[in-house]
């Protein structure tokens, strides 16, 4: 799938989240633009049954100036947040990026697991 920004899910990225799906530990999977195209960063496993002690990891996942996708698993269990974290400070050229991909990401990953949307601009955005 791709968006307006020509940008597109990648293979390595489509298989991460059908992985996170089926493995309950995984809390975050974050994503990211590279070379024209949405690639897996990393997951990381949950501390608590419980997102809103576990959304203090962000702090060490997202970087101050450098926009990023974040999916985050609800205490469901099978529903997922999508964090849309583009900082103020990035360049006007990836929050365009970011801006024009968001909905072929949600899309590509089948729209059904992602129940909310969040968008954040700064770290502190996110902290309960």
């Amino acid at each position: 799938m791709s968006a307006a920004s020509g940008i597109s899910a990648s293979e390595d990225l489509l298989r991460e989240f059908s992985n996170a799906l089926t493995d309950p530990s995984v809390r975050f999977l974050k994503i990211a633009i590279q070379n024209e195209a949405l690639v897996p960063q990393g997951s990381w496993p949950g501390s608590a049954n419980d997102l809103s002690r576990d959304l203090a990891q962000l702090d060490e996942i997202l970087l101050p100036d450098v926009p990023a996708y974040i999916l985050a698993r609800l205490d469901t269990g099978s529903d997922w947040l999508f964090i849309s974290y583009v900082p103020d400070t990035a360049k006007v050229r990836d929050k365009m990026l970011y801006a024009s991909s968001r909905a072929a990401l949600t899309k590509a990953l089948g729209g059904q697991a992602v129940k909310d949307s969040l968008f954040a601009t700064s770290k502190a955005c996110h902290r309960p």
